[in-house]
Formats: structure tokens, sequence, C-alpha cells
């Protein structure tokens, strides 16, 4: 028996897989992300301002911080299992992290990990950042509450705002019952 067919298949998907990271380093949200000597490189201002559309689901599209907390994650555009294994994901449909105008209103899930666990132990006031194609924007925790997963608010606001979503309790077996939203405005 010839192994020859799973070694061609084998480097069929290693070029995919090169092709797939060469296309998003080659992207605008990723051209956001990338460092020079560890600072922060961030895109010109006429493309910061450009609304983007909806990313491509799977894209890096921010990065979210906690300071107090020690929570600092990338987002992901979707909430897809693949997209919250790996980070925060972003619910399509709200506000692009960071982009203001429009809808205004973003909404951001985390998967009960370490930093939903974190999440918990949020107070009102406390400053969380959000570093995007857009900039640095800066929030403070204007409330937190827990709600049914239907009640979660993801309509537009008048005023730039992020909503937070992790499952509650976090240390619940199976499906945890409730969420916990965190709502962030911007400072």
């Amino acid at each position: 028996m010839s192994h020859r067919p799973y070694i061609q298949r084998a480097l069929h998907v290693l070029s995919s897989v090169g092709v797939g990271l060469a296309l998003l380093a080659a992207s605008p949200m990723a051209e956001a992300f990338r460092t020079e000597a560890g600072s922060h490189t961030s895109v010109s201002p006429a493309a910061a301002k450009a609304p983007l559309g909806a990313p491509p689901a799977g894209d890096l599209v921010a990065r979210l911080s906690l300071p107090r907390l020690a929570v600092d994650a990338p987002v992901y555009e979707g909430v897809t299992l693949d997209a919250l294994s790996r980070g925060a994901g972003h619910l399509p449909g709200t506000a692009i992290p960071g982009e203001e105008g429009g809808v205004n209103h973003c909404v951001i899930a985390i998967a009960r990990d370490s930093s939903a666990a974190r999440l918990a132990s949020a107070h009102v006031g406390d400053v969380v950042m959000l570093r995007t194609p857009f900039g640095v924007r800066s929030y403070r925790v204007s409330r937190a509450t827990v709600v049914a997963p239907e009640a979660v608010e993801t309509g537009p606001t008048r005023s730039p705002r992020v909503t937070l979503v992790t499952p509650y309790p976090e240390d619940a077996v199976g499906p945890a019952p409730m969420r916990l939203a965190l709502v962030l405005e911007r400072t």
C-alpha cells in the first residue's frame, strides 16, 4: 500500500493553510494589530474612518483588555464554537468594535474560561480597552446585570456602547442558565 496519496493530501492541506495565513497577513484588519519594535502600529486615519462592513467570519477584529482583572483577549468575528475557543467573539449584526456612527452598539461574547470567571468580579467604573483598526477605544463599566440569554440587549444605541456577555454562573455544570452582561460606555 502506497502512502503517496496521503502525503499529497497533507501537502495540499499545508499549502492551503499557508495561503490562508498569507491572506490574513495582507488583510486590512490584520494591519491594525501588527507591531513594530513592540509598539502598536495603526492604520492610516483615512482608512480608520472608513466603515469596513462586516468582516469575514473568524477574522481578528479587536483586542479586549480589562487591566484591573488581568483580562486580555483577542476578539474574533462571529460567535461560533471555533471563534469562542480562540478568544472572545463579536456578535455579527452589531457595531464593529471601535467603529462609531450608525448602530453604535457592539456586543462581544466571552466563553466560559478563566477570563469569564474574572469578568464576574468586574465593578462599575472599571476601565476596559479595545484596540481596533480604528484606534484604541476606552470604556468604563456602567452596569453589570445577570439576565436570561434571550434578554441580552443587542439593539442600536445613541452613543457608543459595548456589551460584554458571558455565561453565568461561570461554574455552572452544563449550559449556564443565565448571562452576565457588562455594559460599557465610551469615555
